[in-house]
């Protein structure tokens, strides 16, 4: 069985060399410059296990380099739980199941807002640069 957890350090390059280092944000907010680029998963691996768990969420058209700020509006949950975390070390595993209820009750847990639109950018940088960069090969898992 393939890997489905996070995207691993090699794929995590390729999409941020696929996006030029830069955030690929289509939506205005100021780029938080202090921090690395993350790679954010347009659908979250979380719902696609739960819609489609036979469906990797690591494929090319499926990812995209954003700052820590853009991917803080998609998710302002973690934003939350983040802030809440001194108080409450409990907190991240209350946002997984409060993520998990939503998704059993047919919602989504980000912002979808701008889904779409991201799916654009990462086609259109795909088809750019895997002509001369192969997507990394899946893992499988030990058993």
């Amino acid at each position: 069985m393939e890997d489905r957890g996070s995207f691993t350090k090699k794929r995590k390059e390729w999409f941020l060399n696929r996006d030029e280092h830069q955030c690929q944000a289509p939506f205005p907010h100021k780029c938080d410059t202090e921090h690395s680029l993350q790679i954010h998963h347009i659908l979250p691996y979380g719902y696609l296990n739960h819609v489609a768990p036979d469906v990797s969420p690591d494929y090319p058209l499926n990812g995209i380099s954003l700052c820590r700020t853009a991917h803080e509006m998609i998710h302002p949950d973690v934003v939350w739980a983040r802030e809440g975390y001194h108080l409450d070390n409990d907190i991240f595993s209350r946002l997984s199941r409060m993520r998990k209820d939503l998704l059993t009750a047919g919602k989504i847990y980000w912002v979808a807002t701008w889904d779409r639109a991201m799916s654009v950018i990462a086609l259109i940088n795909t088809r750019k640069y895997e002509r001369f960069h192969a997507f990394p090969p899946y893992k499988r898992r030990k058993k």
